[in-house]
């Protein structure tokens, strides 16, 4: 899947989540509800701006909106979990841990 498409998926997943409909997420950010639906369907790459507005008028950080990562199964999920808890610095890895135990057990 080319980064058009997948940003579009992404946008369209978020505004799914937070109850939006295409020509309400179109006024927020101000732009044409066409050209809404020509991002989120991959034809048209928003410009830094719209993807500033999109994170802004979301409630989003601008690194939580381009998260594009698709995992296809547990084990990928896994695997991408090992590898950040593997990277992270010792605090966090205790903050991940106190975080992980609430949740599971």
């Amino acid at each position: 899947m080319d980064l058009k498409k997948q940003l579009g998926k992404r946008i369209r997943e978020i505004r799914v989540k937070k109850g939006l409909k295409q020509a309400e997420l179109a006024e927020m950010v101000g732009i044409d509800p066409k050209h809404q639906s020509c991002v989120e369907n991959g034809r048209n790459f928003p410009s830094a701006n719209l993807l500033e507005n999109y994170a802004q008028k979301l409630n989003l950080q601008l690194s939580d909106l381009l998260l594009l990562t698709e995992y296809n199964s547990k084990e990928d999920i896994q695997e991408e979990i090992i590898r950040m808890v593997k990277s992270a610095d010792e605090e966090t890895t205790k903050l991940l841990y106190r975080v992980v135990t609430a949740i599971i057990i």
